[in-house]
């Protein structure tokens, strides 16, 4: 992560009107996400900041974990995904999965893009 930028020597970049959000602290040491829109600094939200403490420093926020997919499982996460899927015991799944019988990746991979939509319990006057 990067380090700490003190707000005396530069604010985050506002382009178009507004910087990204980035993690600020206050002279107080409350650490909030914020964006800076060239004259104050703002919530996410866009409602503007209480400048009852004053930001002193920023950092730019870390980039968002990954998805994880079927294609970037390894080969014990897959062999789960599979048994799931497939409907057969966690070995048996395994086994699949090392000699990538078939399509086991790629029909993993089909399910967890395009998950079933799970049937609605039907509305009964007792859960209303």
């Amino acid at each position: 992560m990067d380090e700490w930028i003190d707000c005396k020597k530069q604010l985050p970049k506002a382009e178009y009107g507004e910087s990204s959000n980035v993690l600020a602290v206050s002279e107080t040491g409350v650490q909030q996400v914020l964006y800076f829109d060239g004259s104050c600094w703002c919530y996410p939200d866009g409602e503007p900041r209480n400048q009852f403490a004053k930001i002193t420093h920023w950092m730019p926020l870390p980039p968002s974990p990954k998805k994880q997919t079927a294609s970037t499982l390894d080969g014990n996460d897959l062999a789960k995904w599979a048994c799931l899927i497939l409907g057969v015991s966690e070995d048996k799944a395994l086994e699949m999965v090392k000699q990538d019988r078939e399509g086991v990746r790629e029909q993993c991979i089909e399910a967890l893009s395009n998950p079933p939509i799970p049937p609605m319990a039907p509305l009964t006057p007792e859960a209303v």
